[in-house]
């Protein structure tokens, strides 16, 4: 089943059409900040897929919003919390994308094989250097679900609004063939860096000013994520 357009969350994921799927996409559309009524509760999509335990692929785009503010969510800011975790064992293929906050609640709250491949994007706001950053990175990247990663590549862009782009392989991976000799990852995480002003850190790379200010805001990112990966 794909659904490439807006779609009612609170709604669909009651759905009894969900039930039984095998390949599940659904692709929102762009939001007004003001349109609150627009998000559902952690615990109803839990409930969700723990009726779709069979799926094999899941790609999920959340809603984005249309001044691209970082600070609105999809999942209900209370209760944010459940202890429940889903246990999605046929998961081959996982695609999620939108704000850092919903993705990385979500992946907290979901196991998938270890084998599977995880391809993320999560916009990442330049103002938010806290500890919940790095709590958030780690429910990305260090989930139990990962399996030990032997390959890691980092790649920065200037002139892209995925600035910066981390892939890691579970094998001894060659990274210098071009892209299309290179085997895929087994996780993809892209981070759309954001600025508090709402618009993509590449715009104004010509000024050395903001050239400094944002280099170094990327390098406290990076810093944060070092801090996080696993060593083993």
């Amino acid at each position: 089943l794909v659904i490439d357009t807006y779609f009612a969350h609170q709604a669909l994921w009651r759905s009894p059409i969900l039930r039984g799927l095998v390949n599940l996409k659904l692709t929102a559309g762009s939001l007004d900040d003001s349109d609150s009524g627009q998000v559902v509760s952690l615990q109803s999509t839990l409930d969700a897929l723990q009726d779709m335990r069979q799926l094999e692929s899941l790609s999920l785009s959340f809603p984005s919003y249309s001044s691209r503010s970082t600070g609105a969510t999809y999942f209900l800011s209370s209760p944010v919390y459940t202890g429940r975790t889903v246990d999605l064992p046929q998961i081959s293929s996982l695609t999620l994308a939108g704000s850092i906050i919903d993705v990385s609640t979500l992946t907290a709250h979901m196991k998938v094989a270890p084998n599977a491949t995880l391809d993320l994007s999560a916009s990442l706001p330049l103002n938010d250097y806290d500890n919940n950053l790095a709590a958030r990175m780690s429910a990305l990247f260090c989930t139990p679900t990962i399996a030990p990663l032997e390959t890691l590549a980092l790649v920065f862009f200037y002139n892209s609004d995925h600035n910066l782009s981390i892939s890691g392989w579970d094998h001894t991976a060659s990274i210098c063939p071009p892209v299309a000799e290179r085997s895929k990852p087994q996780v993809a995480l892209n981070f759309p860096l954001i600025t508090p002003e709402g618009v993509p850190i590449s715009s104004g790379w010509t000024d050395p000013i903001l050239m400094r200010e944002r280099s170094e805001k990327l390098a406290r990112i990076l810093n944060v994520f070092l801090s996080i990966i696993p060593t083993h």
